[in-house]
């Protein structure tokens, strides 16, 4: 072990200097706060450098003995954070004391550790969009597409509320990727207990939702507000939202909110091109950050997605 490198269990772990590091970091993250770790990972343990001056946070599970680093359920990225400068021999550093009992290693990096390389790392893709200019302003980067998309919307009459129950979001966002993932609807009860825990800690917690003309929801977005960055975390769309331009409205009705703040919209992806293509028809910007797979499994079980989501 590094000497001023430290693994330290959660029951060790200053949480007010956890969470300092953190707001002061350059990179740093609101999946990375103590708070939205204790919500939102099963266990999590860290690796701590020096009194804080850097920090990643090991975020675990076991399954049939064995523990492994996941990645948890609507926390796009982690990895070492700081406001000391960051670079990959820092970064290795972290990496390659990651203690040898986690087996498994198969987590998403921030963008701020874009500088390590390696045959373990594989970059995705993520975008985001600054607020910093004005409404009409940051329309004029829309795309053919979203207008047409946004046109449908209106001719549809199509109307937005922020007056909706996370619960009902969270359950039509299950309810639509249950069939393209296996996220069980623990970890959607999860962060719905974080959503409503954290609104101390952050500037804002936003639900947002298009209705048709019958007032029924067809798109929803869930969202958080942290130290200038909004956060889209997760979205509940039923199958007609595509025709009639539902998703694009809830967001461009987001982007109008917040437009003008200098903030930082963050759609938290995607490598799906489908997703890509709406957030880039809105004029967000590609970004990267590495995701890591370490595999110390024994052979026989290296090529089992057995822990996968369990």
């Amino acid at each position: 072990m590094h000497p001023n490198l430290q693994y330290l269990h959660r029951t060790q772990i200053d949480t007010q200097k956890w969470d300092r590091c953190i707001a002061h970091a350059a990179n740093g993250l609101l999946y990375a706060h103590s708070f939205y770790l204790d919500h939102m990972a099963d266990n999590w343990d860290a690796l701590v450098l020096g009194d804080y001056e850097a920090v990643m946070p090991l975020t675990w599970r076991r399954k049939f003995g064995i523990s492994y680093l996941y990645q948890p359920f609507v926390t796009a990225s982690l990895g070492v954070f700081s406001a000391l400068p960051i670079d990959e021999a820092l970064i290795k550093t972290f990496i390659d004391h990651i203690p040898g009992k986690f087996r498994l290693i198969d987590i998403d990096l921030n963008a701020g550790n874009n500088a390590l390389s390696g045959r373990h790392v594989t970059p995705r893709k993520n975008y985001e969009l600054k607020l910093d200019a004005s409404y009409p302003l940051l329309q004029e980067q829309y795309n053919r597409h979203a207008r047409r998309k946004l046109k449908k919307a209106n001719e549809a009459r199509l109307t937005i509320t922020e007056d909706v129950d996370v619960e009902t979001i969270a359950e039509l966002s299950f309810t639509m990727m249950k069939e393209k993932d296996a996220v069980p609807k623990a970890d959607y009860d999860r962060f719905v207990r974080l959503y409503k825990g954290i609104r101390p800690q952050v500037e804002a917690c936003n639900t947002m939702a298009a209705l048709n003309a019958n007032g029924s929801i067809i798109a929803s977005d869930i969202n958080i507000v942290y130290n200038k960055r909004v956060y889209s975390l997760l979205a509940g769309n039923t199958s007609g939202s595509n025709e009639n331009g539902g998703f694009y409205f809830v967001l461009d009705q987001l982007i109008k909110k917040y437009a003008g703040t200098g903030y930082v919209l963050d759609f938290e992806g995607s490598d799906i091109a489908g997703i890509a293509f709406l957030f880039e028809c809105l004029g967000a910007q590609l970004t990267w950050y590495p995701h890591i797979t370490i595999n110390r499994l024994p052979p026989i079980l290296r090529k089992l997605k057995m822990l996968k989501y369990q």
